[in-house]
């Protein structure tokens, strides 16, 4: 890794696949909870308007 532009092309190559491990793992699930929230909250207000 003497090279500045070997070194430059293997950070940015690292800091891609850390951003998509986290756009794919870690955000899924934040993503299903919120939309857990969110149906929950949606079937909760129908249930109370319909009773």
């Amino acid at each position: 890794m003497n090279d500045p532009s070997r070194t430059y092309q293997a950070m940015v190559r690292e800091l891609y696949t850390l951003g998509m491990f986290l756009a794919t793992k870690k955000y899924r699930f934040v993503r299903l909870a919120y939309m857990s929230f969110i149906v929950g909250l949606l079937i909760s207000g129908l249930v109370l308007l319909l009773s």
